[in-house]
């Protein structure tokens, strides 16, 4: 890091000298930029946490155990509408897919019209939630119980579009993260 450091010195004490520019405000800039980089790093993530858990904001299978629950995944709903899939691999404790009773998922960076979720089991059963809700960023839906308690879920199918409102928020995308309750039987 300090080999880094003073070769970027020598650099930019030799460019500072042919723009008058001081490296003393070189190196000031720098830092300053380092500071606000971590500032912003630190706000993302704060922003990422509530209700104890940190919502990812990536369109993958996550399967973190946390407590009761089971944070299976996320999906990113683009505006203008479409239809994100995430699919599991079987229950077992070697991929740390668990059976389920209940379902619900949580909306963040933008709000969200979900239209419809279809649930497929690992044997081949579809349940088709209609949800034809708005939801705002940053909230929950309610539990969804499953048709039948403790099933393996295979494949999560959620339709819907990401209503990106006000200036700073208008063509955001919404991500979904979708949490299950694990079923006592396994």
């Amino acid at each position: 890091m300090v080999k880094i450091l003073m070769v970027l010195m020598f650099a930019l004490s030799s460019a500072s000298a042919q723009a008058k520019i001081d490296g003393e405000d070189i190196i000031k800039g720098i830092i300053g930029g380092i500071i606000i980089s971590k500032i912003i790093k630190h706000q993302k993530e704060k922003d990422k946490e509530d209700d104890g858990f940190v919502w990812e904001d990536q369109n993958d299978v996550i399967l973190k155990d946390v407590g009761s629950q089971l944070i299976l995944g996320t999906v990113v709903m683009p505006v203008g509408g479409s239809t994100e899939t995430l699919i599991f691999p079987s229950c077992n404790a070697k991929t740390g897919n668990k059976r389920l009773d209940d379902l619900r998922f949580r909306v963040d960076q933008a709000d969200a019209y979900v239209r419809s979720i279809r649930i497929t089991y690992q044997n081949g059963d579809r349940e088709n939630v209609y949800v034809d809700e708005v939801f705002p960023r940053r909230t929950a839906s309610d539990w969804y119980s499953l048709d039948q308690s403790g099933r393996c879920i295979k494949q999560i199918r959620v339709s819907g579009e990401a209503l990106g409102s006000g200036k700073s928020w208008q063509g955001r995308n919404s991500v979904l993260t979708f949490v299950g309750n694990k079923a006592n039987s396994f």
